[in-house]
């Protein structure tokens, strides 16, 4: 082999190499259980949101992890699987109408369904919703349980 060609075979070598070296590995992502007090049983469906902060409580709440479950019971768990290692909120509703989005009452803009966030993290009667830095959480070690408390209407007030 001549010296050129044997020059270029190790600089392709070294190129992939460095290029493996370079890309940034993702996280795998792990799954979280979700308890959700305060459901009212039988009542449409209960609708989790994990959010980034530029999703946050955005108009069409397009949050890309989620999930819903028939609200069964006054608690109900709910599974949310691959979400990567960062900070993200976590929104809880319970879609009564099962319309697929939180109802609000006109001109005052609050919710007319229960509306929760992570337990302890935010509490209705602070007359505004939250801010991002007050839901969120670093994303929890795989097999973790968190606690999402809906607040029904009438606690809004």
């Amino acid at each position: 082999m001549r010296p050129e060609q044997l020059f270029l075979r190790h600089a392709a070598v070294i190129a992939f190499v460095m290029s493996l070296l370079s890309t940034p590995l993702q996280a795998a992502g792990g799954s979280v259980t979700l308890v959700v007090d305060g459901v009212t049983a039988g009542e449409g469906t209960i609708r989790i949101a994990i959010c980034r902060r530029e999703r946050f409580l955005s108009e069409d709440a397009d949050c890309p992890w989620g999930a819903s479950v028939p609200a069964s019971g006054s608690t109900v768990r709910v599974e949310i699987r691959d979400v990567p290692p960062g900070t993200y909120a976590v929104l809880g509703h319970q879609d009564s109408n099962s319309d697929g989005r939180i109802n609000r009452w006109p001109i005052v803009g609050l919710p007319t369904e229960p509306l929760g966030f992570l337990a302890g993290r935010w509490h209705p009667r602070l007359r505004r919703a939250p801010t991002f830095d007050e839901a969120a959480i670093v994303w929890p070690r795989e097999g973790s349980t968190l606690r999402v408390e809906l607040y029904p209407t009438a606690s809004w007030f």
